[in-house]
């Protein structure tokens, strides 16, 4: 499974969690490519199977876009702790972004553990964008 970005010939930005770049099992959205963040440096997804309850969800993946300025991403996690996100470069005509994808431990969803929140963080660490996440809290 890869995060794979597509523009449309309608001016979306597409963000797709998926087996392949060609395959129709996807899982995204899509935003105006003008304003593909929605006014901020990040913009992700969280999908999950099962539920509702943390420890009821059988597979959780997150899919995300963050402005160039955005260094690393962090997922808070129900019990405190952090993951660090691999982020790598998205290239959209002249802009750049960073797209990112996070595959949640079974373990940590077994236990009860959940993401709260995506972080955006500067190169100086300071934080500048957070996502809440709507399951995990």
């Amino acid at each position: 499974r890869g995060v794979f970005v597509q523009v449309t010939d309608t001016g979306q930005l597409c963000l797709w969690d998926a087996p392949s770049a060609s395959s129709q099992q996807r899982q995204g959205g899509c935003n105006s490519t003008e304003d593909p963040l929605g006014g901020s440096a990040l913009s992700a997804s969280l999908a999950y199977e099962g539920g509702p309850a943390v420890e009821d969800v059988q597979d959780a993946r997150l899919i995300g876009l963050a402005s160039r300025d955005v260094a690393t991403v962090q997922l808070l996690m129900s019990d405190g702790t952090m993951r660090e996100v691999r982020l790598r470069s998205a290239t959209l005509g002249s802009d750049e972004y960073r797209a990112f994808g996070y595959r949640f431990k079974k373990s940590d969803l077994r236990g009860g553990v959940g993401p709260t929140a995506v972080i955006a963080r500067a190169a100086t660490g300071n934080e500048i964008a957070r996502q809440a996440t709507g399951i995990g809290s």
